[in-house]
């Protein structure tokens, strides 16, 4: 059976490299513009615009823009080669952290308003990285600022060599601007890190949130397929079948005859099982749930199982009083879905195991078989537009991810691994709900 195109994945969207690409080229340009933008408010504000006295500044100035346009180059050429690196964008946090320091160190040191240009990039690493990339561009504040403020106050660092007519910082100033600097850069940082991750878990609930709209509408078209086709289909299916097995009592037939009316009732039967499917898949009903012994229901299905071993040996381990608060039709269901589906992917000859067993406060059912394993992916085996067998659909496991699913509320899980040895492994839980009436 030709399988639908898989869903997209929650991890997997061919828009997030471009995205990600255009958000880092977006940072980019702003760090460009604010150093040309610092560059020019520095000579007119600081500096007062008189060059003439401040040669070295000035020097010092060109030398960080062009610093500052260097490391944009080695950037966009990094992004250019693929996809932004985590390595990468943390090494450019921090040289941006550096530049910031220098063009505090040259508008006056402590004191300078540059220093709220810390928790910008505080902001952009929260932005690129999440709270990993806003405690990188924390880290590299203070890597930076507290030893250059440090040195500033113990006077062994002086200002620039023409900006010593300038009024020295004082200990007490030095402190608390460093204070000040430090407080308000980590204050932003932690900000910028709980709304980075707020935003994470938001995308991350729209992605699921659209992700069960395509199921749902992939559940859909299957219900209007259901609805159209099995009315129309198990009519006929209903007299093929009965026509062979009266055909089948005649004296008269050959073995070879009476073989081939076996072959006509099998799949006769296979086929109505499938619409009965089909069914459950696009109608299901709410479960009503009352307490049962699950080993008792188990037991009851393999027995009507043996019937259809056709030189399987299925074998049944059963613990006493698994009572547990499920809908009983619901899971005979489900667990006659998990038998078959053993059965069908298990060649003759070869074993099926059924157990049942009380593990602490859950209810544990696992059935194994040995037949070629599981398909790739830890979720396709429950896709209904997934089958990896010729003679399956992949309709019974998706019944019965949707009816364990329905009984959420008494912790129903079931998963799906490859058994050692080979085969399959599908393993069902439930809360055990003890010896007590439930209403």
């Amino acid at each position: 059976m030709r399988s639908l195109p898989p869903a997209p994945s929650l991890t997997d969207e061919s828009q997030e490299p471009n995205a990600e690409r255009r958000r880092h080229l977006a940072l980019a340009g702003l760090r460009l513009a604010l150093l040309v933008i610092l560059h020019g408010v520095v000579i007119a504000f600081h500096l007062r615009g008189d060059l003439r006295h401040f040669q070295t500044t000035s020097r010092m100035l060109v030398f960080i823009v062009g610093a500052g346009f260097f490391a944009t180059m080695v950037d966009l050429a990094r992004l250019r080669r693929g996809t932004p690196s985590r390595v990468g964008d943390a090494l450019q946090l921090i040289v941006d952290q550096g530049l910031w320091t220098g063009l505090v160190y040259l508008s006056g040191g402590p004191t300078s308003p540059a220093t709220s240009l810390y928790a910008l990039t505080c902001l952009a690493g929260a932005i690129s990285l999440g709270r990993f990339g806003a405690a990188v561009a924390f880290a590299g504040a203070l890597a930076f600022y507290v030893p250059l403020a440090g040195l500033l106050a113990l006077g062994v660092l002086g200002p620039p060599a023409d900006q010593a007519h300038f009024a020295a910082v004082t200990m007490a100033g030095s402190a608390y601007a460093m204070s000040s600097a430090i407080l308000g850069t980590g204050a932003v940082a932690i900000l910028a890190a709980s709304l980075a991750e707020r935003l994470q878990i938001s995308a991350n609930s729209l992605k699921w949130e659209r992700l069960r709209a395509i199921r749902a509408e992939e559940m859909a078209i299957v219900g209007r397929l259901a609805a159209g086709l099995a009315h129309e289909i198990r009519n006929p299916i209903g007299s093929i079948r009965g026509c062979a097995e009266i055909l089948g009592e005649r004296a008269s037939l050959t073995d070879a005859d009476r073989n081939l009316l076996r072959v006509v009732v099998r799949e006769s039967s296979r086929l109505d099982d499938l619409v009965s499917d089909m069914l459950h898949l696009a109608k299901p009903r709410t479960p009503t749930c009352q307490r049962i012994d699950l080993g008792i229901l188990v037991k009851d299905v393999v027995s009507m199982a043996q019937g259809s071993s056709d030189g399987r040996e299925l074998i049944c381990e059963a613990d006493p009083h698994c009572m547990v608060f499920v809908d009983p039709d619901q899971f005979r269901q489900v667990l006659w879905n998990l038998v078959r589906n053993a059965f069908q992917a298990t060649p003759a000859g070869k074993r099926v195991w059924v157990r049942i067993s009380l593990r602490g406060a859950v209810v544990e059912v696992v059935v194994e078989d040995e037949g070629r394993g599981l398909p790739p992916g830890p979720n396709a085996v429950f896709d209904p537009a997934f089958s990896a067998r010729t003679g399956g659909t992949g309709i019974g496991l998706a019944v019965v991810k949707r009816v364990v699913d329905a009984h959420a509320a008494q912790r129903a899980r079931i998963a799906a691994d490859e058994r050692e040895g080979g085969g399959a492994r599908f393993v069902l839980t439930i809360d055990h709900v003890g010896s007590e009436a439930l209403s």
